[in-house]
């Protein structure tokens, strides 16, 4: 949820139709299982900007279990990034 309440959900693809049904959101947005490319942390740091969510954030797990094979950065670190990128810019 951003400054204004706008309440988005980011799920995988396969719980889309469940979550526009029972989740209380104004969107939701999905991502393929991953490895997908892009990768999910990249669509969810795009989803944050687009919501102008700055050094804020809730999320329920730091992405993928490693015993499904997650291989690239957890949230906080994606996060992390995304704000080095702004800032430079």
């Amino acid at each position: 949820m951003n400054a204004d309440g706008e309440r988005v959900l980011f799920v995988p693809r396969l719980e889309v139709e469940h979550a526009k049904a029972e989740a209380q959101v104004e969107r939701v947005e999905s991502y393929i299982e991953y490895p997908d490319n892009p990768h999910p942390m990249k669509q969810f740091a795009e989803i944050l900007k687009r919501l102008e969510i700055g050094d804020k954030g809730g999320v329920d797990n730091d992405g993928y279990p490693w015993i499904l094979g997650y291989q690239a950065n957890r949230c906080r670190r994606s996060r992390r990034a995304n704000r080095q990128r702004q800032s430079v810019h």
